[in-house]
């Protein structure tokens, strides 16, 4: 794993038993993809970009608040897996990155 700027993803390879994690205020462009088995539950608040979820393959419930641009690559991704998804943003133009993201996601049952 890189080095970066959030002292907690270096130590992500080690807490694979995670069910649950709560990060809040980071750059998605500065999240390096990693993997938790036995992730359900996320709660996070970063700029626009959650390319960084792809490889979370258990995850069911994701609670998000967009916030900031620090990002160029404006693009949201979720696990296939998910079937709650609650996404709160300050800015209406970002909202608009949200219909193309909800394909493929068929287990969702409730969205907020």
């Amino acid at each position: 794993m890189h080095n970066h700027s959030y002292p907690l993803f270096g130590q992500l390879p080690f807490l694979s038993n995670l069910v649950s994690l709560e990060i809040e205020s980071i750059c998605g462009d500065n999240i390096p993809e990693f993997e938790l088995p036995n992730l359900k539950k996320l709660i996070f608040t970063s700029c626009p970009n959650t390319r960084w979820l792809k490889n979370l393959t258990e995850l069911e419930m994701v609670t998000y608040t967009m916030a900031g641009c620090c990002t160029k690559d404006r693009v949201l991704v979720w696990p296939h897996t998910l079937k709650l998804l609650k996404i709160v943003y300050e800015n209406y133009r970002d909202c608009a990155l949200i219909p193309q993201s909800l394909m493929n996601l068929s287990q969702l049952i409730d969205l907020e």
